[in-house]
């Protein structure tokens, strides 16, 4: 059974470090000495790995690969290991192209593409809403650097229609999916195979806006932030914590224990993805309680991928060991429920670790009895 969460969030921010020129300029003092060069040293810039509120350096940058946890970030604003890869540069934010003479009453469609471990999921809006899932034939394929298509099976599913269950009842479309000089294009559907809500030979326009803005699935929004709604309802607020940020799987099934991503700009993912099943991804953001009666505090607003177009509030109590696991506590009661249970334990992880789905973990539902 599945739970609804759903997500928001604040503008990411990253610092860049500055060189300074340093030149020195010695002369002797001695009739006899030699008239010496001047010399210039440039400085190593300081690494700054977490933005100081009201920085003079903050800046917001939408389009660049920026540094955490020690991995890269996508212009998603979450990890991305292997930025050269199919699956990274299919990650954006598109608009489907209208063709000639469309009907003037036809609403704008967009679609965004997210890459969780080398795992491709979309979400695509315009009458509707759905959220889709990227199955390539072997998982290295969506790794390549060279690739510009790659086969994949696709499955859908949405709230709004079939109870939240995947379309054509689990059998999923089959097509081709081609990074173009426009952005994305879906070509070579398998009428025999399921129902696509993907228009098919048209092309996707990739947009040079900000991510997490598509309505439905706007997780950035400062309308369902977590730090303004709970500053709205009176609790006092402190920077977040250095030591959440990174990546981390709930103690249990490898395969399929939920993923969280904690990042230093306020951002959470999270994900679980079970054989046979519909994905489970929310993302939105994060922030922390000034005082907490157990540990740290911490506050999230959510959005649910497919599943909901309003937030969801959780709540997230932890302390940190010693042997760098993260013990979950009862949380406050003041904003949402629990996220996980009373004595549940983090484990980190990177990015790689994430499972990879493929064809293979589909099934054949048309055969199933």
């Amino acid at each position: 059974m599945k739970k609804a969460l759903a997500f928001l969030i604040l503008s990411a921010m990253i610092v860049s470090a500055t060189a300074c020129g340093k030149t020195e300029n010695t002369s002797a003092q001695s009739a006899k000495a030699e008239s010496q060069e001047a010399v210039s040293a440039e400085e190593e810039p300081e690494e700054n790995p977490y933005n100081e509120p009201g920085s003079d350096e903050e800046s917001i940058v939408f389009d660049e690969k920026i540094q955490f946890a020690g991995y890269p970030v996508g212009i998603d604003g979450f990890s991305d290991t292997n930025p050269d890869s199919f699956a990274s540069r299919a990650v954006g934010a598109y608009k489907l192209e209208k063709v000639e003479n469309a009907d003037e009453y036809e609403p704008d469609s967009y679609l965004e593409i997210y890459n969780v471990g080398g795992n491709l999921y979309g979400f695509y809006s315009e009458w509707g809403y759905a959220a889709i899932e990227f199955l390539p034939e072997d998982p290295d394929e969506f790794d390549s650097a060279e690739a510009q298509s790659v086969p994949v099976k696709t499955l859908t599913f949405s709230n709004q229609s079939n109870a939240g269950e995947y379309w054509s009842d689990g059998l999923p479309a089959e097509l081709t999916m081609n990074i173009t000089d426009k952005g994305l294009r879906f070509t070579d559907y398998n009428e025999l195979s399921g129902e696509s809500y993907l228009p098919v030979d048209a092309d996707f326009v990739r947009l040079d806006e900000e991510m997490g803005y598509t309505p439905s699935f706007d997780y950035k929004s400062r309308v369902y932030s977590a730090s303004d709604i709970a500053a709205a309802n009176g609790i006092e607020l402190t920077d977040n914590p250095h030591d959440i940020v990174g990546i981390w799987r709930t103690l249990g099934s490898e395969d399929f224990a939920p993923v969280f991503e904690f990042t230093k700009d306020g951002l959470v993912q999270i994900y679980m993805k079970n054989y046979g099943e519909e994905v489970m991804l929310y993302r939105g953001t994060y922030c922390t309680a000034a005082e907490s009666v157990n540990g740290t505090q911490i506050y999230m607003s959510v959005m649910a991928l497919g599943w909901s177009s309003e937030p969801h509030m959780f709540s997230f109590c932890y302390n940190m060991m010693e042997n760098g696991e993260v013990h979950c506590l009862a949380g406050d009661g003041r904003f949402g429920e629990d996220v996980l249970w009373e004595n549940a334990v983090l484990l980190p992880i990177n990015a790689t670790d994430i499972p990879r789905f493929s064809w293979d973990d589909i099934g054949d539902p048309e055969f199933e009895e």
